[in-house]
């Protein structure tokens, strides 16, 4: 169960149309402290959260992202739409929508390949991909009818 100011903090982001800019939202709760995988081993923010913010950020109810909403482009703080859908006080509908900057990527050769959601690649990466993929088929025997012989020891 969460606590009282987290769920009136995620009430507040929900009725923001499920998503905010991160300076507005830290306005609203705190910080969520950053630190390196050393120090989240050491100080497991997880059990003791400071502010609402932490609560829900390890509760895995909130995510940040650079994107545009609503015409403004930015660092957001968001309620995943999986996670909206399931708040009894909104509908998948509210959710902003995250539209991630679109750029070019290339990698020799002249070809260009667009970030996209969903997007499989341009057919180089594709056969990249496919050989490193059997290359490590070939490496561990998986697919294989028969075991692979191991040397003795």
């Amino acid at each position: 169960m969460l606590p009282e100011t987290a769920q009136t903090l995620l009430a507040a982001l929900v009725q923001a149309g499920g998503a905010m800019t991160a300076p507005s939202f830290a306005r609203l709760a705190g910080e969520v402290r950053q630190g390196g995988p050393a120090w989240l081993a050491r100080e497991q923010p997880w059990l003791a959260p400071i502010n609402a913010a932490e609560v829900l950020w390890y509760q895995g109810l909130i995510g940040r992202a650079f994107a545009t909403v609503g015409g403004e482009t930015g660092d957001f703080i968001f309620v995943p739409v999986d996670v909206l859908a399931w708040l009894p006080s909104a509908s998948v509908t509210t959710g902003a929508s995250l539209q991630l900057p679109l750029a070019p990527r290339t990698h020799g050769g002249g070809c260009v390949c667009w970030r996209r959601r969903r997007a499989v690649g341009c057919k180089r990466r594709r056969r990249i991909a496919h050989a490193l993929w059997q290359a490590w088929l070939a490496s561990t025997g998986v697919g294989r009818s028969a075991p692979r012989a191991r040397p003795a020891l």
